[in-house]
């Protein structure tokens, strides 16, 4: 965790905030603090220290002895509070760590009966059964396939109806992303070599944006005729508007970053065909996921306190913007400035995962969805892009330049199959490559 002073620091702002701190006076002020401090450390406290050392200082602290019982009453009230804080809203910490469960337990049995309610509620949550769409979703995909059989191969998406879809994208998504725990959004450990152990729900909802683009992309230019084409244009079109209108927002962004890949955008005859009600809803998804003013349009929806899945992308970009900054600073004090921003990233995404999406599960979609997407990588999909529509001396289609612009990634996460969320794609003008 770096070389942490031992010795007394504390820098605060004009507010009063704490900005830099020493473990130790960090964990003091933890127990004096309101309820926002309490929650900004408790997110954030593995940049620092680890989990069983926390534990180990809080219980040392919760246990001591003075002569003064009026005071030792006091300072176990506050530490009570931040015990009820850590296990009601931060369990998943004792979840996945055996040793540090039973600690806890040992030292609510002993010294804090007063919480074996509570930890008894969340040890019974914590066995609940999780959800059935859990193994809907094939992992692995290796070979590159043929043009033939891909052109070959009859597509289905275009079977289904296009709400319908997105109702079925809408609960996949959000079942990911709700899956998603704090600690895997922690120092980049998604873009980690073990980031499949470290951050496995924020690798699977990033495998799933690449893995329903690709799907999107090819249901277009699998198309041998023009007009199949703009219809399958049309559908996905569709899709994403439906997302949109249930505040979807992955599937959104998916969508328009779908339609502005190079296979796509550059299908001019395609993009002519497209009826004017489907043209004026490509144009308001567009502009909702510009990235102008830092997705000033999008981040004003992403405030609000209503039902939505919301782009994940566009929260790693920003814990990997933060991240720049020093964890420890130079007089060896923990840069609390740079936890509260985290925090405050973090907590968006713990408040936007208590949504609740009432759609009913369709077998038939969802199985498609999961294991029918065709295996192909972009360079198939550029192969038969130019089958479709033959390459042109500028090679670009009339609003490429426009969309490519709109829709520069974030740049986070290196993919095996799709640069659309990976580290091919320009850079974004908002997130220095370290």
């Amino acid at each position: 965790f770096g070389d942490v002073s031992d010795s007394d620091i504390l820098v605060s702002d004009k507010e009063s905030l704490i900005t830099a701190a020493d473990i130790g006076t960090l964990i003091r002020n933890l127990a004096e603090a309101k309820e926002d401090f309490i929650d900004q450390f408790l997110i954030t406290y593995r940049y620092f220290i680890t989990p069983k050392a926390l534990l180990n200082k809080l219980i040392l602290k919760y246990i001591s002895q003075t002569n003064d019982e009026v005071r030792i009453d006091e300072t176990r009230q506050k530490l009570t509070k931040v015990f009820r804080a850590w296990i009601k809203d931060h369990y998943y910490d004792f979840d996945v760590d055996p040793e540090l469960f039973s600690s806890l337990t040992n030292f609510v049995n002993e010294h804090a009966l007063h919480l074996q309610k509570l930890l008894s509620k969340q040890v019974s949550q914590s066995f609940r059964v999780g959800s059935d769409f859990g193994t809907a979703e094939k992992h692995a995909r290796s070979g590159s396939s043929r043009l033939f059989n891909l052109f070959k191969r009859k597509s289905t998406l275009s079977n289904f109806d296009a709400t319908a879809i997105a109702h079925q994208l809408t609960l996949l998504c959000f079942q990911r992303f709700k899956n998603i725990k704090p600690v895997e959004l922690h120092s980049q450990s998604w873009s980690k070599q073990n980031k499949n152990l470290t951050s496995p729900n924020v690798v699977a909802m990033v495998n799933h944006f690449n893995l329903i683009s690709n799907l999107f992309q090819y249901e277009i230019v699998s198309q041998r005729t023009l007009k199949k084409r703009v219809a399958a244009l049309q559908h996905v079109i569709n899709i994403g508007w439906a997302a949109y209108g249930y505040r979807d927002y992955e599937t959104t962004f998916t969508v328009v970053m779908s339609l502005g890949s190079f296979p796509i955008s550059r299908l001019a005859e395609t993009w002519k065909g497209l009826p004017t009600t489907s043209r004026q809803q490509w144009d308001l998804m567009e502009e909702f996921c510009h990235y102008r003013e830092n997705y000033k349009m999008y981040r004003s929806h992403l405030k609000k306190n209503v039902n939505m899945v919301p782009y994940m992308g566009l929260f790693l970009k920003d814990l990997t913007s933060i991240d720049e900054n020093d964890t420890i600073t130079s007089i060896g004090a923990v840069n609390f400035f740079k936890m509260r921003k985290v925090a405050q990233v973090i907590s968006t995404i713990q408040r936007t995962q208590q949504s609740i999406f009432n759609f009913q599960q369709n077998l038939k979609i969802t199985s498609f969805i999961s294991f029918e997407i065709p295996s192909c990588d972009e360079n198939d999909l550029w192969e038969m892009s130019l089958q479709c529509e033959k390459e042109t001396d500028t090679e670009r289609a009339p609003n490429q330049r426009k969309l490519l612009d709109i829709l520069t990634p974030t740049q986070l996460i290196t993919t095996s199959s799709n640069p659309i969320f990976g580290l091919n794609q320009p850079k974004s003008p908002n997130v220095k490559k370290k």
